[in-house]
């Protein structure tokens, strides 16, 4: 999976406040259902993804400081033809923990379904 995906933040945040809860949240429509889709989604510090209002993960799982990481969580069973809907919670502490030094809060998301590259964080999102 090549990530093409744009770390994303609320407008008129830095991202270096403390402690900030962002809700990320972007809809898109499928024609057909694809064989097989992976999404790979990580955010400084920490994230809770729904898709079509189902929990799918919370993450990131743990790395070492020095090479942040993302998660691939298999969609395939969690789209659906039609109007489908990305939902994430991401909380930035702004201070340092024993797992990770933070940079700057950001979100990072992208849909590859059969292949292609379907959606991927941008500025079209909406942030709250």
């Amino acid at each position: 999976m090549d990530i093409t995906a744009n770390w994303i933040w609320k407008d008129g945040l830095s991202g270096t406040e403390y402690n900030s809860f962002i809700i990320f949240k972007r809809d898109f429509r499928l024609e057909e259902l694809p064989q097989n889709a992976k999404i790979a989604v990580t955010a400084d510090s920490r994230y809770r993804l729904k898709v079509n209002g189902q929990w799918c993960a919370d993450g990131p799982a743990r790395a070492y400081f020095n090479h942040y990481s993302y998660d691939v969580i298999d969609a395939s069973t969690l789209l659906r033809t039609g109007l489908n809907r990305i939902e994430c919670e991401v909380r930035f502490f702004g201070c340092g923990t024993f797992h990770q030094t933070p940079q700057r809060g950001g979100f990072l998301f992208q849909l590859d379904a059969d292949g292609k590259t379907v959606l991927v964080s941008d500025d079209s999102w909406e942030a709250a």
